[in-house]
């Protein structure tokens, strides 16, 4: 047998080998047990649980100290924040599931940017999965390495040690 002929052979015997392995897998993938779409805990977003149900229900009413203190700004500001943005960052239901509403996308990245926080702290406090809230940061400016970016920060850092500032922050960094 020549050369020519044995590496045709060869390759013949390698792509069968492989068309059976894509095969193989396609047929363990149809065995498989699907992942559910998203954890169950997460679902209890829009039934009242979560840190989010508890700031617009319970602190803007209850303690309205307490609800400018977590996003670092009254209502007032924040309703007009909102109503600036939020024909921008308003996503639309879809027939698999509904869209998590502009407000809480607007108050979670405040809380991002007001706490540090990551995207997995934030996750189990609002019961938006991490990869969401990554998506909803970065849509809303929070990741853009630009100048933009950087001018935006600069405005958020300006208001948080101004007029957004509480009481105890300066004491926590050590300025006191």
């Amino acid at each position: 047998m020549n050369v020519e002929r044995r590496i045709s052979v060869v390759s013949g015997l390698i792509g069968i080998c492989v068309i059976r392995k894509i095969l193989k897998r396609r047929a363990a993938r149809k065995n498989k047990k699907r992942k559910l779409w998203q954890e169950e805990w997460l679902k209890k977003r829009d039934v009242g649980k979560g840190v989010l149900s508890l700031l617009q229900n319970e602190l803007l009413h209850e303690d309205p100290e307490a609800y400018r203190n977590f996003l670092r700004m009254d209502n007032d500001t924040f309703m007009e924040l909102l109503t600036l943005i939020d024909d921008i960052i308003k996503k639309q239901d879809t027939q698999l599931r509904q869209s998590i509403p502009s407000d809480k996308r607007l108050a979670v990245t405040l809380r991002y940017l007001a706490s540090g926080n990551t995207f997995r702290d934030l996750m189990y406090a609002t019961r938006i999965h991490e990869s969401t809230i990554s998506i909803i940061v970065m849509e809303q400016g929070g990741f853009r390495a630009s100048n933009e970016a950087l001018l935006t920060r600069n405005k958020f850092c300006d208001y948080f040690n101004t007029v957004g500032s509480v009481e105890w922050q300066n004491k926590s960094i050590g300025l006191v």
